[in-house]
């Protein structure tokens, strides 16, 4: 069942009682968050740096950042 994104197919769920499986499936069921929520979600993300690019928490120091776009800013 898609619920929000059509590229994700499989979702790690980490689960580790029924009762978390079952709130997980409730979850699925009641659909996608409202767009605005999403909007939000992905303006969080757009701020953090992905790979290949170095996180500038892993740079030995002294070494500049030449990833895009840094949280915080």
């Amino acid at each position: 069942m898609m619920v929000a994104t059509p590229q994700i197919s499989t979702v790690l769920m980490g689960a580790r009682s029924v009762e978390e499986v079952e709130q997980n499936v409730r979850a699925v069921e009641a659909g996608p968050l409202p767009a605005d929520v999403l909007a939000q979600l992905q303006a969080i993300a757009d701020m953090v740096p992905f790979r290949p690019y170095e996180e500038p928490f892993g740079l030995p120091f002294g070494r500049p950042y030449k990833g895009p776009g840094q949280a915080g800013r």
